[in-house]
């Protein structure tokens, strides 16, 4: 998970290299990061709570993953809108998933942090 939420760091240089093939690797690897975060992220509801509320909390992250992501396509526009440009959501997603983890990281008791991260 650490590796993964680090390598997406990369979709934040992206927007300011001038070579359109540094841009395209640095989004691709970028968005590989993603899929690597998500597969990890998508088994920590089986790792952390009671197998009898798994399906629960899998439909509570969902309905946040989709509310989220409709946000997130409308403040894209409006910050696109007001600048001119899709340089502050480059950063911002690149900047969001450490955020993320970390907050997962403080919220986990010790020992599952540990053998989550394999700290």
């Amino acid at each position: 998970m650490v590796f993964s939420c680090l390598m997406m760091v990369l979709s934040v240089p992206a927007p300011f290299v001038e070579s359109s093939v540094a841009f395209m690797t640095l989004v691709s690897a970028a968005t590989m990061a993603h899929g690597m975060w998500t597969a990890n992220a998508l088994t920590l509801p089986t790792d952390l709570v009671p197998q009898a509320f798994v399906g629960s909390v899998y439909g509570i992250s969902g309905t946040g993953g989709g509310l989220g992501g409709f946000i997130f396509v409308l403040v894209t526009g409006i910050v696109a809108d007001k600048t001119h440009s899709f340089n502050p959501i480059f950063v911002a997603i690149g900047l969001v998933p450490i955020i993320a983890a970390l907050i997962v990281r403080v919220c986990l008791p010790p020992q599952q942090a540990h053998e989550i991260w394999n700290l």
